[in-house]
C-alpha cells in the first residue's frame, strides 16, 4: 500500500506533511482519502473498539474487520457536512490477500487494485496497464511512487506530494512475515535514483 503525505485544506492549501497508511491490527493496513479530522476520530474509535472488546465476541477481529469499519466509515461520514473520508483495507491471512475500497457512504466493494483520492487520474495512468498477477510489490511501489514524484512536480493542483527532501509512505503486507513492514532506506535511496531518473527524462521530453 502506497501513499502520499500531503495533507491540504478544501482549496488546496498545504496545512502539513503526514502520515496516511495505518496498521493497527497485524496483517490490515487502512489508507484514506480525505478529511483528517473525520479519519482522524474514526481510526481512534476502531483502536478502541480492538482494546476495549478484544475478549467479546462482538469486539473486532480479523474475520469482521470489514462489516466493521464499513458500518463505522457511513456513521462518521454521516456527522459531518464538509469532511468526508474513503478508504482503502488491505488485509492478509498466510497467502490469502483482500483488497478493499470503502466509500464514504459504507459500501464496501472488493477488488484486486484501487486508487483513490485527487490524484486518482494520474495514478492510474501510470498503474492500471501493470496490475496483474505476476507484478511484485516492489516493481508495483516503484510504479506508485513515480506517480506520486509526478504529481508532485508537475500537478500541485492535485494536492498529492510529500516533504521537500521526504518520501511517499510504502507498507508491504509480506505473506511470510511477523508483522507489516515499511519499505527499507536502501529500497527508498533505490526508489529516489529511479524517480529522479524518469522525472528528469520528462523535463527533457518537456523542453524538447
Amino acid at each position: 500500500m502506497i501513499a502520499d503525505r500531503k495533507i491540504t485544506d478544501m482549496t488546496g492549501n498545504t496545512l502539513q506533511y503526514d502520515n496516511k497508511i495505518f496498521g493497527d491490527m497485524e496483517h490490515i493496513l487502512i489508507g484514506y482519502g480525505g478529511g483528517i479530522g473525520t479519519f482522524d476520530i474514526f481510526r481512534k474509535y476502531i483502536v478502541g473498539d480492538i482494546t476495549l472488546l478484544r475478549h467479546d465476541k462482538n469486539g473486532c477481529t480479523f474475520d469482521n474487520f470489514i462489516p466493521k469499519v464499513k458500518e463505522s466509515v457511513s456513521r462518521f461520514n454521516n456527522f459531518v457536512k464538509h469532511s468526508y473520508f474513503e478508504v482503502i483495507v488491505g488485509k492478509h491471512r498466510g497467502n490469502q490477500s483482500e483488497l478493499y475500497y470503502i466509500k464514504q457512504n459504507g459500501e464496501a466493494i472488493s477488488t484486486n487494485y484501487i486508487t483513490i483520492g485527487s490524484g486518482k487520474a494520474i495514478a492510474d495512468m501510470f498503474l492500471e496497464n501493470i496490475k496483474n498477477k505476476d507484478i511484485n510489490m516492489k516493481t508495483f511501489a516503484k510504479s506508485a511512487c513515480l506517480s506520486i514524484g509526478y504529481m508532485n512536480r508537475y500537478r500541485p493542483e492535485d494536492k498529492v506530494g510529500f516533504e521537500p527532501i521526504g518520501f511517499p509512505t510504502i507498507k508491504y503486507l509480506d505473506y511470510n512475515k511477523y508483522m507489516d513492514e515499511e519499505i527499507s532506506n536502501q529500497e527508498i535511496k533505490e526508489f529516489r535514483t529511479f524517480i529522479e531518473g524518469k522525472l528528469n527524462e520528462y523535463d527533457n521530453q518537456l523542453k524538447n
